[in-house]
């Protein structure tokens, strides 16, 4: 069937505080590095690929092989300090409609969800996710030192005890993509309630994940991600 098209949803930004002019002073050296001097060597396509993840069995979709992680040295290797950046749009395919939960609640599940830090609450899909994606906007070009994500619903029902997390779908494989074509393929523990990252470092204005894979559904046929984070310095000012 066909997929919905993504539905863009604003994210209220949080580009900075007020360590900004730190992080702007250690950005701009790593920026001159990596777009003048050339010194980070970032894979886009010559290199040999990634291997591929490994998917648990009796979990669909899988991972193609994927563009290695850039390669970075001691010398140009940003090491200051970064932040959690918000997008300040993303866009992902049509949720799932709103519910009710044990307590009478009602429950949704926009995109913005993915960003409010809280696990408890997600966006959601209907049925399985794997070939979906998701594009996070971070408003300017960001130094992106990380990425992750925490799979499925990291819930459990305070009314009733139901464990939302087994529930639902879990993602077992992601595909992570920046500006400059360098793809990151990330395997997930399908039992891990807690953020799970990936380490890069690349300048970018747009993050985009592809789901690979999921885990059969529980009792429920739906595809949720708890949480996005994307680490690193605004580069802009």
């Amino acid at each position: 069937s066909a997929v919905p098209d993504p539905v863009a949803t604003p994210v209220p930004a949080h580009r900075g505080s007020g360590a900004r002019a730190a992080l702007i002073g250690g950005a701009a050296a790593v920026i001159v590095l990596l777009l003048v001097g050339g010194a980070l060597v970032l894979s886009n396509g010559s290199d040999s690929p990634g291997p591929v993840p490994t998917v648990p069995t009796g979990v669909t979709g899988a991972s193609a092989p994927a563009t290695s992680a850039p390669t970075t040295t001691a010398a140009n290797r940003f090491t200051g300090p970064t932040e959690v950046i918000a997008p300040v749009r993303v866009a992902a395919p049509q949720q799932a409609a709103a519910g009710v939960d044990a307590c009478g609640q009602a429950t949704t599940y926009e995109g913005a969800q993915m960003f409010d830090g809280n696990p408890t609450t997600a966006w959601r899909t209907e049925g399985d996710g794997t070939g979906r994606r998701i594009t996070l906007n971070l408003g300017g070009e960001t130094l992106v030192t990380s990425v992750g994500l925490i799979n499925g619903m990291a819930k459990v029902d305070s009314c009733d005890g139901t464990d939302r997390y087994l529930d639902q779908r879990r993602e077992t494989a992601v595909e992570w993509t920046f500006d400059d074509g360098t793809v990151i393929a990330q395997t997930l523990d399908p039992t891990t309630r807690s953020m799970q990252r990936v380490e890069i470092e690349t300048i970018t204005t747009r993050v985009s994940l592809r789901i690979m894979g999921t885990t059969p559904p529980g009792t429920r046929d739906f595809t949720p991600i708890s949480e996005i984070e994307v680490q690193g310095v605004v580069a802009d000012t």
